[in-house]
């Protein structure tokens, strides 16, 4: 099956776009990306936008599959040699055609550029070789690559993209001079000339097929129409690769939306497998938010609810999962914001952690812990209480000898309701809120007490000055007397109200004195006025006392 397009093409140079460090297996990261980009606008021109959903492009992902770590690849496929990877490749392109009927999203798009790494380094010499000559000559071939791909100029190529029947015959075709061209590759970097002898046009030879070969790959997954050669994967290939994709969302595209619709697929696929439900669990739980362990530790019941072979390490997870679960509630402890239940929701935790493995020293020591601080708690708890009741008492009776008008006694009483209220620990809030209360609502009524005094005070002065002006200088000096007394209950901690105290007491004093002149001054007066009268003659009018 052919298809015609465009003979000219423009090798895409300069894309930087790495987004996973590189550990080299063939093409270096320059030139493996530029394959792809020059693959891409191929392959463009068949199908307008291949890798973009609606509103959003996924080519980053293919750059960022292409340029994945081919070691770990190689490991996971446990392909060892160049034929296992074209085997693999051929796997993959049937795979992809069955899971393109999905839609195009990011972890399509990422396999795409796995699969185009992997045919992209199988057009190349000594890839996939063990032996140490050939590693170190693809090392120099992928470095020296790198260094010249801007002089390379892709005018012309075949009319048609190739449909991939058979991998093997078909990259078989395209290496058929590899033999041939890495004798000679072998001789020129060992007399010195390197680069500059056959891979001058050999390089441009291979980087053009490497091209050509990703665009027929991507091309025989994209096309709709079958073949007769095809082979539609199996059930559990395709829920395998489910399983990765919600993997790949959850743990590099942080997506836990688009992850849950693909878990609709897998469960429409397969419903009662208990290590592909285990590892969705842990795909979930890796998400680290509160909503994806939930869904982790959901599945990874519904997977022990399942037969097979893995019901130990699910509970070991599921153990593990509600140990770090009570500690986490026991560090809440420590804050005075902490819920009140915070103590029993881990003795609830670290218990079900226990029903998974009974075997853990670890979890009955934090069980025992826990009740431990559960009864110790409750006793401070307790204590608290009874504090509280003892602050709201004594606010009553200082309440009761303030309304009596008992100043001192009802000042003494706050001041002691202050004090029990200091001794309450800030560990339970609504205990600890009640004594900030109590301790408020006592400095309100001590200051009111205190204004009170203070206005008691100013009135014995002012009643004073009135019986100055009666000349009742005697009572007026007893109401002035009065207010040092009077003003005893107010506390001479610094302050206003200490600082009115002192200028009240200072200014009583000197009115006694001054209510004192006066009385002589009026004795004498009265005794002059007496005088005169009794010698016949006229006084004049007294005077009223200077104050």
């Amino acid at each position: 099956m052919t298809c015609r397009f465009l003979t000219k093409l423009t090798v895409v140079l300069g894309v930087t776009i790495s987004l996973f460090s590189f550990q080299a297996a063939a093409w270096g990261p320059t030139a493996q990306e530029s394959i792809v980009a020059t693959a891409l606008q191929v392959l463009s021109q068949l199908y307008e936008n291949p890798f973009r959903g609606p509103d959003v492009s996924y080519e980053k992902d293919v750059i960022r599959g292409a340029l994945v770590d081919r070691a770990e690849v190689l490991n996971k496929l446990s392909l060892k040699d160049r034929q296992s990877v074209i085997n693999a490749i051929g796997t993959e392109i049937q795979l992809l055609r069955e899971m393109r009927k999905y839609g195009v999203g990011s972890y399509f798009s990422y396999r795409m550029g796995v699969l185009a790494c992997l045919v992209s380094d199988v057009s190349l010499p000594f890839a996939f070789e063990s032996n140490p000559d050939s590693r170190r000559l693809l090392a120099l071939i992928e470095e020296d690559i790198d260094a010249h791909l801007k002089t390379f100029e892709m005018t012309t190529r075949p009319e048609h993209l190739e449909y991939i029947r058979n991998p093997v015959s078909y990259f078989k075709e395209r290496s058929a001079m590899h033999r041939d061209a890495k004798i000679l590759i072998a001789a020129d970097y060992a007399k010195g000339s390197g680069y500059d002898g056959y891979m001058t046009k050999g390089g441009q030879n291979f980087f053009e097929t490497a091209v050509v070969s990703v665009a027929d790959a991507w091309y025989t997954v994209f096309r709709t129409e079958g073949d007769t050669t095809d082979i539609a994967p199996s059930s559990q290939a395709r829920t395998w690769y489910l399983v990765n994709e919600m993997q790949f969302l959850l743990t590099q595209k942080k997506n836990f939306l688009e992850a849950e619709n693909v878990y609709r697929q897998l469960t429409a696929i397969t419903a009662n497998d208990q290590e592909v439900y285990e590892r969705v669990g842990d795909a979930f739980y890796a998400f680290d938010t509160k909503e994806g362990r939930e869904r982790g530790v959901q599945e990874w019941d519904a997977a022990l609810s399942m037969s097979g072979k893995s019901r130990q390490r699910i509970q070991g997870k599921l153990a593990k999962h509600y140990l770090d679960l009570g500690d986490e509630y026991f560090e809440q402890t420590l804050s005075p914001d902490a819920p009140t239940d915070s103590l029993q929701q881990a003795l609830d935790s670290f218990t079900k952690s226990l029903e998974y493995d009974r075997s853990s020293d670890e979890t009955v020591k934090r069980i025992n812990e826990t009740q431990v601080a559960i009864s110790e708690r409750n006793e401070r708890l307790q204590l608290a209480v009874q504090m509280v009741a003892n602050v709201e008492s004594v606010l009553k009776e200082a309440e009761a000898s303030a309304l009596a008008d008992q100043n001192e006694e009802a000042l003494a009483k706050y001041e002691k309701a202050i004090l029990v209220a200091g001794q309450v620990s800030s560990e339970f809030k609504e205990q600890a809120n009640a004594a900030k209360d109590g301790v408020e609502n006592a400095n309100r009524a001590i200051s009111r007490i205190i204004r009170k005094v203070l206005d008691q005070a100013q009135e014995q002065i002012d009643q004073g000055d009135q019986l100055v002006e009666d000349k009742s200088f005697e009572e007026a000096k007893n109401r002035y007397s009065s207010v040092e007394t009077i003003l005893k209950v107010v506390p001479d901690r610094e302050g206003p109200d200490a600082e009115q105290k002192r200028k009240l007491i200072d200014e009583s004093k000197t009115k006694i004195d001054d209510a004192e002149r006066a009385k002589v001054q009026y004795e004498e007066l009265q005794k002059s006025q007496a005088a005169q009268a009794a010698a016949g003659g006229t006084a004049a009018a007294p005077r009223a006392p200077r104050r």
